[in-house]
């Protein structure tokens, strides 16, 4: 097999940076005080009704992300981000303006995982279970074995 019939893919983190084109979707307190899958179908309720106003690529911004597409580029690869509110998603997919994080801050559902004895993985499977929201690494890269995935993280 040759290297031009393997077809290579990046995989980077999504940032807490995000552009500023408008109010940003995010969970409300009361949201975060549930049960872990009535958060997830909170969240699932607001991303239904969001409208897809922004690409995946304009919505996160900084010097990783930044890095991430040039090496996508060079290499001749699509980008992939993974992103606690969507699941993996490809840079040209248009999707809702969020903000939602499994870090401390603003959007964090680390509050919600606390209360609820749950972790990160916990979240990550409901978002991309069968009636999550979200797509997982595997919905979105398949099982192809001609296909070399690099992951892009920040050092």
């Amino acid at each position: 097999m040759s290297v031009s019939q393997i077809h290579c893919r990046v995989i980077t983190n999504c940032t807490s940076r995000k552009s500023s084109r408008g109010p940003l979707l995010s969970l409300s307190t009361t949201d975060l005080h549930q049960p872990l899958d009535k958060v997830i179908e909170a969240w699932s309720a607001l991303l239904n009704r969001a409208p897809r106003a922004i690409q995946c690529g304009e919505l996160y911004q900084g010097r990783s992300f930044s890095d991430a597409r040039a090496v996508a580029k060079e290499m001749g690869s699509s980008l992939y981000v993974v992103s606690a509110g969507l699941g993996v998603g490809k840079i040209d997919e248009a999707i809702p303006h969020y903000n939602l994080t499994g870090s401390e801050g603003l959007g964090s559902i680390a509050p919600a995982l606390s209360r609820n004895k749950s972790t990160s993985r916990d979240w990550w499977s409901l978002l991309t279970g069968p009636s999550g929201p979200g797509k997982s690494i595997r919905d979105v890269l398949g099982s192809s074995q001609h296909t070399s995935v690099y992951v892009a993280l920040p050092s």
